[in-house]
């Protein structure tokens, strides 16, 4: 396969994987934002929207009016209109610094869902990376909309948000201990510096990432698997994108880190009491408790 031909096979199978991402934007005032990423999610006929919770915080803060989904037109954005929802508890701080799972799912009202069926995807039990051994290596690749790749034009009115797809493997805690990382809860991912020598195309700088979170994170292969393998029909959903290293604590060693998709898939079991046979049937128990 050509240097060209691969390019063109690994967009095709990422594109598809990126379809079950969204761009979520907040409007206030005549202006808007990026404000994160978000997850599709469906359990039997009810479908979700996963992201962090700490983007969620802002749905019901006051001051922004409207939360809305990218489309890929642009012509008519699609408001955030939900059912109910559950969280991970908010402690003291209110920017969930001590809420170490910081998720959230959010049942999406019908017709909203169906709006957004008509050009994204909605992952399904079957996609899910539950079991724990299966999560102690691989490759992965983490899903979301950066800041950096957001553009506004304030003359026209409109702003465009580029996903990002972000090819990585799991972060070395035993070389580098990380803080408030659980190894039952999180993921933790490598990110290559921009002043990094070595892999220049996957550097990235984590000050420009606002809007990652929420995103997913997907393990898309072994670790002996060369990328021309690659299949979207075989990748699983192991984790969401909820926090990043943070310079002042870890110095020039970067990471992203993801909350297990298991504790999203327990928020459901929890708070859907109708939707546990359907999760029962699908995963073992053990996997989302």
């Amino acid at each position: 396969m050509s240097p060209d031909d691969l390019n063109r096979f690994v967009l095709a199978h990422t594109s598809e994987i990126s379809r079950t991402t969204v761009a979520l934007f907040r409007h206030a005032s005549g202006d808007a934002d990026l404000l994160g990423s978000g997850v599709l999610m469906q359990v039997e006929g009810t479908r979700f929207l996963m992201t962090a919770a700490h983007v969620t915080d802002e749905f019901f803060c006051e001051r922004w009016r409207q939360i809305l989904f990218g489309t890929p037109d642009g012509d008519e954005l699609i408001p955030v209109f939900t059912v109910r929802y559950a969280r991970s508890k908010k402690r003291s701080d209110a920017n969930r610094e001590d809420d170490p799972l910081d998720l959230a799912v959010l049942e999406l009202r019908p017709d909203i869902a169906d709006q957004l069926s008509a050009f994204m995807r909605f992952v399904t039990l079957s996609d899910l990376a539950l079991d724990p051994d299966t999560l102690k290596d691989g490759r992965y690749l983490v899903v979301g909309y950066p800041g950096f790749r957001v553009e506004k034009d304030e003359m026209d009115q409109t702003i465009v948000a580029q996903i990002l797809p972000y090819f990585t493997g799991l972060y070395d805690i035993e070389r580098n201990p990380v803080p408030n990382i659980s190894p039952a809860d999180h993921l933790v991912f490598d990110v290559n510096r921009m002043d990094e020598p070595e892999g220049a195309g996957d550097r990235l700088d984590l000050d420009q990432t606002h809007g990652i979170s929420g995103g997913g994170v997907w393990r898309i292969l072994d670790e002996d698997q060369p990328i021309e393998t690659l299949d979207w029909r075989r990748a699983k959903l192991a984790a969401i994108v909820t926090d990043r290293s943070v310079p002042e604590v870890m110095g020039p060693v970067q990471y992203l880190r993801g909350t297990k998709i298991k504790r999203a898939i327990n928020l459901i079991y929890e708070g859907w009491e109708d939707l546990r046979p359907a999760i029962e049937a699908a995963i073992p128990v053990e996997f989302v408790r």
